[in-house]
Formats: structure tokens, C-alpha cells, sequence
């Protein structure tokens, strides 16, 4: 009589357990959507189907061993608290108890061993690889959750004009505002013309160097770009690739020209593009208005996009000595002016000027911010050229 009282007991308490993980379920897997189709379990937008495949598949085993963790454990002291007397019945259900705890425990490890191999872990963006990406490493690619989408004319030019209009009115306001919200961008001539970014840069993608790849690595971007697409690494040119970087064959290699073409025949390049490109094109390979307009031409016939630049910056310490002591960017950053003055939807984010306001503070070296205080200025200050703010 009493086996089959506790038999009961157990079966209804599984029950309970299926349909609370079952009203889990529903919560975690909410609608999404895939080229237009409502889906149940799986997003394919933008680059993250693997990682929502992999996801899905770690939840799975997750509420099965989290499951079976909780009617072994409950079992296991039912037994116990039955054996009574029974001194052999108490020592199984011990061991039982133990091999439950082991089990978990294995688990546990698994989990996170899978957290800290796959790119990017198990959180919304997918670091570089080796970065090495993202590029947030490999070559760097780190993707954001959705692909980018046109916005009509109509809506984003009434976005853009909002935030220009709340830009002039906080530069309208006291001394100490003025300061505080003080535009990032060389010119805000074409603001109207620019795309709205939306919440996390999920319309974003960021074509950097080694500046952007630390900014990545440090989690600056993770505040306002978490589903933003980065392509990043130590190295990158604007228009040369790299051969004896890896060459074509690896992100590590291909020059921001070459990532863009490839997100443009794959069809993921975002609405808005942030070029943050030019520290290691230099000397004979400093960069030009007539290459820069091919680079924005080629973006442009992709459809409708907002293309921003950023100044390069060159930091040296009194009595600095070294091979980028006399580099200057004059060249680059006169380019992406010119640019901009003959294109109504490119705009620059003036770098330079946010960085030597105090480079002590901020430079690690001549062209790097420090982690922490500089990279999260670095990504402050894209995000108030795309938004005006």
C-alpha cells in the first residue's frame, strides 16, 4: 500500500515537472522569424543560425538533466526516508544520491567547457574568431542577431531629422550641456539623409582594425552594438589584402574592401556601415577621396545604406621615438572629409578630435585606446555619430 501511495506521489510530481518546463519552453522559445515566415524555435536572421541551433540544442539537454536531476534527487529520498531500518536500502539510496550529484556536476562542466569553446560562448554575439573576427574573433566576425533590412525614405529621414533636431537643441542649451552633448561628427550636413540605428546596432555593421578588435575584446561594444555585426582585425587595410596575413583565405588577411564585397554577395551587409579603417593604410598607401568614392559607390549599389568614417588618430608622447613617430593621417582624414562634402548619405565621426582631447587618459600607444576607459570612448563615440545624440 505504501509503494503504490509513493508511486503515485512520484507521478504526479513528474507531471508538475513537464508542464512547468513545458511553460518554460513556451516562454524561451517566443516567435521569430526567418525571410519573412513566423517561426517557433529557430532564428536564422542575420549570421546567428548556427548559434541558435547550438543554443537550442544546449537548452534542450539542459531542462532534460535538469529534469531528471530533480525527480533522481526526489526519488533517491523517498527511498532513503522509506528504508527506515533497512540499513542496505539507506546505503543504495546514498550512492544513488551521490552518482545524481556526480552526474550533475559532469554536467555542469560539459556546459561550460561548451560556453567556452564555441565563438562568442553562449551569449547574443558571436566574438571574432582568432580574430583574430564579430573578428569577436576569428578573423573577426561578430554578428548581429538580425540581418539588416531596408527603412522606407519616408520614416527614417523623419527619425534622422528627430535626432538632428535633438542634437542642435542640446547644443542650443547651457555652457555645460553644450559640452557634454558636443557632436562627434566633422559636419552634420547630411544627418536627414541617415538611416536610424535600431536598438543594439541590429541594423549595424563595423569594418574595423586593431582599434575596433580591442574595443570588441575589451566588451566596450557589448553596451550599445550587442547585436551589431563587427568584422574586425589587428592589421586591416582599407583596400589591400593582406597576403602575408593569411591573404583572402582568412578574414585575418582580407582588407575592409573585400568584407564588404563578401557581405554584399551574401546579401548581410547592414543598413548602416561603420568604416573604422586607415590606421595601417600610411605613406604611399594613404588613402584617397577617388578610392574611398569607389568603396562608397560599390556599397551604394547594394541599395540604400548609411555609410560613416572615422578619423584616424595618431598619439605621440613627448620625446616618443619609433616607426609611427612622424606618421601623420592628414591624408586619410582629408579623404574622408572630401568624401562626405560630395555624398549626402556619408557622414564622419570625428575620432581624432575625441581622442586628443586627453590622450593620457585614453591612448595605450600612438593609435590604441586603453582598454576600459579608451575603448568605451571608442564605442561612445560611434554610437553618438550614428545617433546624433
Amino acid at each position: 500500500m505504501m509503494n503504490k501511495l509513493l508511486l503515485k506521489k512520484m507521478a504526479l510530481f513528474c507531471l508538475m515537472c513537464v508542464v512547468c518546463c513545458a511553460g518554460c519552453c513556451q516562454m524561451v522559445f517566443a516567435e521569430q522569424s526567418c525571410g519573412g515566415a513566423e517561426t517557433i524555435l529557430l532564428s536564422c536572421d542575420g549570421d546567428k543560425g548556427v548559434s541558435h541551433i547550438l543554443r537550442l540544442v544546449l537548452d534542450v539537454f539542459s531542462i532534460g538533466v535538469g529534469i531528471i536531476g530533480v525527480v533522481g534527487i526526489s526519488w533517491v529520498g523517498i527511498q532513503y526516508m522509506s528504508s527506515k531500518d533497512n540499513t542496505e536500502g539507506a546505503a543504495k539510496a546514498k550512492r544513488r544520491f551521490f552518482e545524481l550529484l556526480i552526474g550533475l556536476g559532469c554536467y555542469v562542466l560539459l556546459y561550460s567547457a561548451a560556453a567556452w569553446l564555441l565563438p562568442g560562448g553562449l551569449s547574443d554575439v558571436i566574438i571574432p574568431q582568432a580574430e583574430s573576427n564579430k573578428g569577436g574573433a576569428t578573423g573577426g566576425t561578430a554578428s548581429s542577431s538580425q540581418t539588416a533590412s531596408g527603412a522606407g525614405g519616408s520614416k527614417s529621414t523623419s527619425s534622422s531629422t528627430s535626432s538632428s533636431g535633438s542634437s542642435s537643441g542640446s547644443s542650443s542649451g547651457s555652457s555645460s550641456a553644450s559640452k557634454n552633448k558636443a557632436t562627434v561628427t566633422v559636419s552634420e550636413k547630411n544627418r536627414a539623409n541617415m538611416i536610424p540605428m535600431k536598438k543594439g546596432g541590429k541594423n549595424v555593421t563595423i569594418v574595423g582594425d586593431s582599434i575596433t578588435f580591442r574595443t570588441l575584446r575589451a566588451g566596450s561594444f557589448s553596451k550599445r552594438f550587442g547585436r551589431a555585426n563587427i568584422q574586425c582585425q589587428p592589421g586591416k587595410r582599407t583596400f589591400n589584402d593582406d597576403r602575408a596575413n593569411g591573404g583572402p583565405a582568412s578574414n585575418g588577411g582580407k582588407s575592409g574592401r573585400t568584407i564588404i564585397n563578401e557581405l554584399i554577395r551574401s546579401k548581410k551587409l547592414r543598413d548602416i556601415v561603420v568604416i573604422a579603417l586607415g590606421s595601417n593604410d600610411r605613406r604611399s598607401s594613404a588613402l584617397t577621396a577617388q578610392a574611398l568614392q569607389s568603396l562608397i559607390d560599390t556599397i551604394n549599389r547594394d541599395g540604400r545604406h548609411s555609410i560613416y568614417f572615422l578619423t584616424n588618430y595618431n598619439y605621440h608622447k613627448n620625446g616618443d621615438r619609433g616607426t609611427f613617430r612622424k606618421i601623420s593621417y592628414g591624408k586619410n582624414n582629408q579623404a574622408f572629409k572630401a568624401v562626405q562634402a560630395n555624398n549626402n548619405n556619408v557622414m564622419v565621426i570625428d575620432w581624432a578630435r575625441i581622442a586628443s582631447k586627453n590622450p593620457n587618459k585614453y591612448m595605450v600607444d600612438y593609435v590604441h585606446p586603453k582598454d576600459g576607459a579608451g575603448t568605451d570612448l571608442f564605442a561612445e563615440t560611434i554610437y553618438r555619430g550614428l545617433t546624433g545624440e
